[in-house]
């Protein structure tokens, strides 16, 4: 797989608390505006934890952070060392894991590109620049 700049580990961490949420991508800042997003909407699919103290103690509490870039597949390995070394997290598990596209049978793989593509909007995209200018300002990415 060729390298990919983008891909690595983030966490997401409530300064309050101390807890935080351990990930990995193929593009972390994508995925950190859309905990971001997820958080602010109160997505049921977010993690129920982090979205109880998102609106215990606010937005202004939380830290979105790229922890290190790697190539994308050393992501889950690296990930799996920072969840062994982590303390108080919202990880439902401490072992990384990914289902990726390759995992999954070509009529889901095909279901899910047409899904994403319908989102892929000139409206999201707007969206999305827009909250990674906010983060970048307030110095949380």
């Amino acid at each position: 797989m060729a390298y990919r700049p983008d891909a690595g580990c983030y966490r997401v961490r409530c300064v309050a608390t101390g807890r935080q949420y351990i990930g990995s991508s193929l593009c972390v800042k994508a995925r950190l505006a859309d905990h971001l997003k997820k958080l602010r909407q109160g997505a049921s699919r977010c993690n129920a934890e982090m979205l109880d103290d998102f609106r215990k103690f606010g937005e202004q509490s939380f830290r979105f952070e790229v922890v290190r870039r790697c190539a994308p597949e050393a992501r889950l390995e690296l990930e799996q060392a920072l969840l062994r070394r982590a303390k108080k997290l919202y990880n439902g598990s401490r072992t990384a894991s990914h289902r990726g596209p390759k995992d999954l049978k070509p009529e889901v793989r095909s279901a899910m590109s047409r899904s994403a593509k319908a989102r892929c909007t000139p409206q999201w995209r707007k969206v999305k620049s827009l909250l990674m200018k906010q983060l970048r300002a307030e110095g949380r990415l």
